[in-house]
């Protein structure tokens, strides 16, 4: 009798055991439906990673080739500078709602190969979209080597008021320019 009770209760070694329940199967169709939609989510943040943030205002950004800082963002309407040199782009109105600031930015060289600046690499642009190219340059094109820093001037016509504007460079430089150039 112990035989016949031991070899009743234990599945046969050709497999056949119990079989899920109904029950069992509906349960395991939300978990499974929320493995493949994780799996999902983790598939795209590897693919498409959350962008880096904006190097803030006063801090060393790393660039290709180097470092930059702004050493200052100062509003032409407050400032007595002129360009040294001919700018029809600054001789035009400004547009309404807006004004234009004068970015002073220090790239040094460290690496071997230096810093290839090119001005029309950067642009200011706002989380909102907004985008803004240099009316006025210093430099168009330079090449800064190891161990030398060039200081650029740029000039940017900008909304008065602004949300997270960035200095965008050549790769995946931004610097942030805070908010005290804003006017009223």
């Amino acid at each position: 009798m112990a035989t016949r009770q031991i070899s009743q209760g234990t599945p046969t070694e050709s497999g056949q055991g119990r079989r899920p329940g109904r029950r069992t199967v509906l349960a395991m169709i939300p978990v499974a439906a929320l493995g493949v939609m994780g799996g999902g989510l983790g598939v795209h943040r590897l693919l498409n990673p959350p962008p880096v943030p904006a190097t803030p205002l006063g801090a060393v950004a790393t660039v290709a080739g180097g470092m930059a800082l702004i050493q200052g963002i100062i509003p032409l309407e407050s400032d007595t500078w002129v360009a040294p040199t001919s700018a029809p782009a600054l001789a035009k109105p400004i547009a309404e709602g807006g004004h234009r600031v004068r970015i002073l930015l220090d790239l040094t060289a460290i690496e071997p190969g230096g810093i290839d600046f090119a001005a029309a690499d950067y642009s200011i642009q706002e989380i909102v979209g907004f985008t803004a190219s240099p009316l006025w340059t210093s430099h168009e094109r330079h090449h800064v080597a190891r161990g030398e820093t060039l200081a650029v001037t740029m000039v940017f016509e900008i909304p008065n008021k602004s949300i997270r504007l960035e200095l965008q460079g050549p790769g995946s430089a931004r610097l942030s320019l805070g908010t005290d150039h804003h006017t009223s």
